[in-house]
């Protein structure tokens, strides 16, 4: 299981299906205890390692390279999605993702969904 990027779990067990899920606390031994507090459950997109996708929940411009002084490639519409297949900063710090057409998105006005922080750090 990853929290922000990083593994928090490993060996968690999943059982992939529909419908509701739920998280299951177990210890085993005489002294074993577990405990829950705050645990909220909803769906999230299935995670492949070193996968990123790209949801642009509103329209948004593909650029040529990171940063909007770069030429316009076209849009990314609205509730569509695409794969990332690296990251760059621009001049003032912003990060950029790479798509897998070789445009590029401001990450501030894109949902990223899966293993993006880890992807290689490349130039336009």
């Amino acid at each position: 299981m990853y929290l922000d990027g990083d593994l928090i779990f490993e060996n968690v067990e999943i059982d992939e299906r529909d419908g509701v899920y739920g998280i299951l606390l177990n210890g085993s031994g005489e002294e074993a205890k577990c405990e829950g507090r705050n645990i909220w459950v909803f769906q999230a997109p299935r995670f492949e390692p070193g996968v990123c996708k790209i949801l642009a929940t509103n329209t948004v411009n593909k650029r040529s390279g990171p940063g909007t002084n770069n030429a316009q490639m076209g849009k990314l519409d609205a509730g569509k999605t695409a794969r990332a297949v690296g990251q760059a900063e621009d001049s003032s710090g912003a990060t950029w993702w790479k798509l897998d057409d070789d445009s590029w998105v401001r990450e501030d006005v894109v949902t990223a969904q899966g293993d993006c922080h880890s992807l290689p750090v490349v130039d336009s």
